[in-house]
């Protein structure tokens, strides 16, 4: 199941408990009671189940505009995104803020999807928004690798001290005669070489991480923008969504890939630091 699809099943339970216990539900119910005590038959014609049918409408009424509230479903969809990809995992201001900018970015497609009429370009554009949920999520994971390798002091100082280990185990193998400590020289060097190149590349890779998601930020406004300008549900604006669909998954699949890239690279560091 995709990501979106989970969270839209999550948000329909959350949406009906947001309706029951927000706060205009219980003075509505509250007022209802007290009018029940105090003022239970304000008119001679007033019938006894007056008050509590006008109650129970009320908190109906309070319960339908919360369900069909296009920025509260979309809110309530964004505190889900923010408890399954927490943005507070990151520490990086600056990486933590355009995170959070890209869920707010995120809540608009949701909001304009709110607004749509059912039909084909109602669910085009879902489908759209599902592939930008996936997209979003590996940017976040992306970011949550270049945030932990930004305070990890451990391979920062494996980065220091791999040249002059090589240099160190070099001069002792020039030194060496014995054949035996010669090849366990030879092995610690070849090692010491691997773990230094992948640590190199990993930092390359880390370094492109900022600018990469600065990019995405403005790749993924840009496209949310284009679908919400869009004004009607005609065959040339289908087009453009299902092209943006297309667009959309390449790019969630690009980062996924370079995710992966990190990931081997990181846990290889690892098993060497």
């Amino acid at each position: 199941m995709r990501m979106r699809d989970e969270l839209q099943k999550a948000a329909s339970h959350a949406r009906l408990q947001y309706a029951i216990f927000r706060w205009e539900t219980a003075v509505v119910l509250a007022g209802t009671l007290l009018l029940v005590v105090f003022l239970p038959q304000p008119f001679t014609w007033w019938p006894f189940w007056g008050w509590p049918i006008l109650g129970v409408l009320g908190t109906a009424g309070v319960i339908y505009s919360s369900l069909t509230d296009a920025q509260a479903n979309a809110l309530i969809w964004q505190q889900l995104l923010e408890q399954r990809l927490d943005p507070n995992q990151i520490r990086d201001p600056q990486l933590r803020r355009r995170i959070v900018q890209l869920f707010e970015i995120q809540g608009q497609l949701e909001v304009f999807i709110r607004s749509l009429k059912d039909g084909a370009f109602r669910t085009q554009v879902e489908a759209l928004a599902g592939g930008l949920a996936d997209w979003v999520a590996e940017i976040y994971r992306v970011t949550r690798y270049c945030d932990t390798y930004i305070r990890d002091f451990r391979l920062e100082d494996k980065q220091k001290l791999a040249p002059e280990e090589i240099k160190t185990l070099a001069a002792r193998r020039r030194f060496e005669r014995a054949p035996q400590m010669v090849q366990r020289l030879d092995e610690a060097m070849e090692k010491a070489g691997r773990s230094w190149q992948t640590l190199r590349i990993l930092d390359a890779e880390i370094r492109q991480v900022e600018p990469h998601v600065a990019q995405q930020l403005i790749d993924v406004s840009r496209t949310v923008h284009e679908v919400v300008d869009l004004k009607d549900d005609s065959t040339l604006q289908n087009a453009q969504v299902a092209r943006l669909c297309t667009e959309t998954e390449a790019q969630a699949v690009q980062v996924q890939e370079r995710v992966e890239r990190i990931h081997a690279l990181y846990s290889e560091a690892l098993a060497d630091a």
